[in-house]
């Protein structure tokens, strides 16, 4: 997202959760989430360009706003370590 309000994490949603059905989601700091992808031990994760997504700060596109998620653990699991920074890729 190219603006700070649109580029807010505020955690991570750990079902799909279809109309009408709850839905859950981990936000504390430090929570090890299983996405079922293995992630970059020691890597760093941004909310992506595609809605949903998370992306390596290298692959947020210039312009969007860099709002970390976490890192991948030695698991390759994601760590929260939620920062909204504000700031915009150069």
């Amino acid at each position: 997202a190219t603006n700070s309000a649109k580029a807010s994490v505020l955690g991570v949603a750990l079902n799909d959760a279809g109309s009408g059905q709850p839905v859950a989601v981990a936000y504390t700091k430090d929570d090890a989430i299983n996405l079922g992808d293995l992630l970059t031990p020691g890597e760093f994760y941004f909310l992506g360009s595609t809605p949903g997504s998370l992306a390596p700060l290298s692959d947020v596109d210039a312009g969007e706003i860099a709002s970390q998620v976490g890192y991948g653990n030695a698991d390759g699991h994601l760590v929260l370590n939620i920062a909204n920074t504000g700031v915009a890729v150069a």
